[in-house]
C-alpha cells in the first residue's frame, strides 16, 4: 500500500492506529454482509486473509515480471500471522512442497503453474517486503 493510501484510510474513525487500515476497512465492510454466508466468523476471516495473501502474491508475480522485484500490497495477513504457524506463508509453502504441480493454485494457472516460481516469489516477497516492515 502506498503511503498516500495509508494516510487516506488512517483518516477514517477507528483506523488511525492500524497497521493495514485499507485491509482492515475492507474486512470490516465485507464481514457485515458476507460473514453470514460462512459457517463461522473465523472461516470468513481465514478466507479473507487467504484471498489477500493470494492477491498480494499474484500482484508480486506481475510486478516482478515488469519491475524485477516482488512487491505486492500488504494485507492484514502480514502482521496477523507473524508469530503463528498458521501463517499463509508457512501453510502455502508446505502445501506446494508436498503437492508440487498438483497444488490447486498452480493447477488454476497461478504463478506460471510452477512450484519453483511460487517458492522463489514467496521467499522474495516475504524477505524483501514484509519482513522489513517497521511494525513487525
Amino acid at each position: 500500500m502506498s503511503s498516500d493510501e495509508d494516510a487516506t484510510f488512517k483518516k477514517l474513525p477507528g483506523y488511525e492506529n492500524r497497521h493495514t487500515p485499507r485491509s482492515d476497512y475492507l474486512f470490516d465492510l465485507f464481514e457485515r454482509d458476507l460473514a453470514l454466508l460462512y459457517a463461522s466468523a473465523k472461516s470468513f476471516e481465514r478466507n479473507f486473509d487467504d484471498f489477500e495473501f493470494f492477491f498480494a502474491l499474484a500482484h508480486a508475480h506481475v510486478y516482478k515480471r515488469v519491475l524485477h522485484r516482488a512487491w505486492g500490497p500488504t494485507g492484514r495477513f502480514v502482521w496477523k500471522y507473524r508469530r503463528s504457524h498458521a501463517s499463509p506463508f508457512d501453510t502455502s509453502l508446505a502445501e506446494v512442497r508436498q503437492l508440487g504441480d498438483a497444488w490447486p493454485p498452480l493447477q488454476a494457472g497461478l504463478f506460471d503453474r510452477s512450484p519453483r516460481r511460487f517458492i522463489d516469489l514467496l521467499t522474495e516477497y516475504k524477505t524483501e517486503h514484509t519482513d522489513k516492515l517497521f511494525w513487525h
